[in-house]
């Protein structure tokens, strides 16, 4: 007994020691478990619906989402052919790098099937009786958070679109994946959402020129033929295998500007006709001239590098 004891009294220090550069044990226990966990907007949004089942928009409006593979695949041309009707104001990158839609959604990642406890959200009591009980950790109703989060997009491109005379509204963006879709979509049950990719190498000679924007300003740069080619992928990948959980329409840029486009499904897809692109005025860049210099064989190997075996799957190849 005294040897354990002998024991105790040295490990106890120890313990101590450890605990005041690392933390305490049982703590960075739970941080190991935490980081086990797959945390994203789909996993929370599936806990959300597991503990409280009867939580949904009360929205009925319809906006329309473009969701690109990067830059320079075709989006705005879209956004122009559903523009073209007047019925639609359709949004072009708001606020572009700084992600606010990433700002607003990343809170649904932390739910878990225990956070937040249920305790902390405030109950049917009686105002004067919550001074009465231990308030640190005092939360409004789910019914609220839900719809706080619907009230900023319609503040933000709703009313904004009406003002201009638009029935509708929606917006494009290069930087939204299908785990946003679907946190748009807990937000606008009816929303439509068009997924959009282009051949790589196409997109990179029409981006080339440009070399200066950002995935998120200013940790997430894309100025080279690697990063620009890896963004494609991660998105086009995304694209072709989540799409259809938002029930979306997966479109390719060269069937869209090709002989025979496919705007009678886009068209029944979004609700109304959708001109043709040479129905709508051709609009050219200042990059116009600095395309058609091409691209560097370098630059070409490293893209190619970063995209395949996607593009090769898909049709699109380097030469």
């Amino acid at each position: 007994m005294e040897f354990l004891e002998r024991l105790k009294s040295i490990a106890r220090p120890l313990r101590d020691f450890e605990a005041a550069f690392l933390g305490p044990r049982r703590s960075r226990e739970k941080l190991l478990q935490y980081q086990r966990q797959r945390h994203s907007l789909e996993a929370g949004l599936i806990k959300i619906a597991a503990r409280w089942p009867d939580l949904r928009s009360e929205s009925v409006e319809a906006p329309i989402f473009i969701l690109s593979a990067g830059w320079r695949s075709g989006s705005t041309m879209l956004q122009r052919l559903l523009m073209h009707a007047g019925r639609y104001l359709i949004w072009g990158e708001p606020y572009s790098h700084a992600r606010i839609i990433d700002g607003v959604a990343a809170p649904i990642t932390c739910f878990t099937e225990k956070w937040p406890h249920d305790a902390w959200f405030v109950g049917a009591s009686p105002l004067e009786d919550l001074s009465r009980q231990w308030v640190a950790n005092l939360y409004p109703p789910m019914e609220s958070l839900l719809g706080a989060h619907v009230e900023l997009f319609q503040q933000l491109f709703a009313e904004p679109a009406r003002r201009l005379g638009a029935r509708g509204w929606g917006l494009k963006d290069v930087r939204l994946t299908t785990d946003h879709a679907l946190y748009l979509r807990w937000l606008f049950p009816h929303a439509k959402f068009i997924f959009l990719y282009r051949n790589p190498y196409a997109a990179y000679r029409s981006y080339r020129p440009y070399r200066r924007w950002y995935v998120s300003w200013p940790d997430r740069p894309i100025f080279t033929p690697w990063a620009f080619g890896k963004y494609w992928k991660a998105m086009t990948d995304d694209f072709m295998s989540g799409h259809a959980k938002v029930g979306g329409l997966l479109l390719k840029y060269e069937d869209l500007t090709g002989a025979d486009p496919p705007l009678e499904a886009l068209s029944q897809y979004v609700g109304f006709q959708v001109p043709r692109p040479a129905e709508i005025e051709r609009i050219a860049d200042s990059s116009t001239q600095l395309k058609k210099l091409g691209v560097p064989a370098l630059e070409r190997a490293l893209l190619q590098a970063a995209v395949d075996p996607t593009a090769i799957r898909l049709g699109y190849r380097a030469d």
